[in-house]
């Protein structure tokens, strides 16, 4: 999901910025060149012109996400992409709703292209501000992200996922051939064995009812580093990299170890993963100067051991 703001002359555009943050929600403000919007979201730059916007909005929505507009044509083409489509004052359209609506907004045309005035703009309200801040958070709350921990039974789903993020995150790594063979069930037989146990843990992490991502964690079992957690692997789903999911779901993991007793933490990242390991030292992790060569269809491949910040 993502929030498409239609920004010119938008009052809530920071409402939504601010919301969308506290979730993970990605935010796209589209506007005019008329318009400078400055703030942590995506600001696309359209020429000045409504259908400009207009157009760019629609191109930009996909099914399940949210377009925030006080233009009706704007909700219209929204619903017919299967988005959903909420107006400045907290009214959310809808299908049954949009035919009036827009019949409203030809008469007014008519209106004026006679002459006449339909009606005057009136300033926006703090109460109609309050209606839309809950409007949006009751449509936001279900996609905002949440962790569960995993049991036997979700061991095919997790696999799955690390298989998509292997096939994405490690293309032209590997041998070659290996990800084309590589079998969605790959990891089922380890973690049919290893979530049962009790210092074993599988943190999931979802979007509404979608795992997004996958944490492996454990005390670590390497003589020599005894109190200290590993986090085993640690992946996401491909369609939700770069929103911040990552550094939520490493950080919720250092949490959950240090709560099972491992004030500090380890992992292993491959050397070639650049991606990755860039990552873990945007989020304070050190590189050790540790590496561990492991064999995988008799092709040697090098990680590096990252070790969690010291707080």
């Amino acid at each position: 999901m993502k929030i498409v703001v239609d920004a010119d002359a938008c009052p809530v555009w920071r409402i939504a910025a601010r919301e969308g943050r506290r979730r993970h929600i990605p935010v796209v403000m589209v506007s005019d060149t008329a318009h400078r919007l400055e703030g942590e979201f995506l600001h696309v730059v359209v020429d000045q012109g409504r259908e400009s916007a207009d157009c760019r909005i629609a191109n930009l929505l996909q099914p399940g996400d949210l377009a925030i507009t006080q233009d009706y044509g704007v909700a219209a083409l929204a619903l017919a992409r299967g988005a959903r489509a909420l107006r400045q004052d907290g009214l959310e359209y809808t299908a049954d709703r949009m035919d009036q609506l827009l019949m409203e907004r030809h008469l007014a045309g008519k209106i004026r292209r006679a002459g006449g005035r339909p009606g005057r703009h009136r300033p926006f309200t703090v109460r109609e501000e309050e209606c839309f801040c809950r409007a949006l958070v009751q449509l936001l709350e279900p996609y905002a992200p949440r962790f569960a921990e995993a049991q036997p039974q979700d061991g095919p789903q997790i696999s799955r996922l690390m298989a998509d993020s292997w096939r994405a995150a490690y293309a032209g790594m590997l041998p070659e051939g290996f990800l084309e063979r590589m079998p969605d069930d790959r990891w089922c037989g380890m973690l049919a064995q290893e979530l049962p146990r009790a210092d074993y843990l599988g943190l999931m992490l979802y979007e509404n009812t979608t795992l997004a991502g996958i944490a492996l964690l454990m005390p670590s079992r390497e003589e020599g580093w005894q109190s200290w957690g590993e986090v085993q692997a640690l992946y996401l789903a491909p369609a939700y990299w770069g929103r911040g999911y990552g550094s939520l779901l490493l950080r919720e993991s250092l949490a959950r170890l240090q709560q099972r007793g491992c004030p500090r933490s380890y992992l292993w990242a491959l050397r070639e993963n650049a991606r990755a390991w860039r990552f873990y030292e945007r989020e304070g992790w050190q590189n050790s100067g540790e590496t561990l060569t492991v064999l995988l269809e008799g092709s040697p491949l090098v990680d590096y051991r990252y070790l969690s910040p010291v707080e």
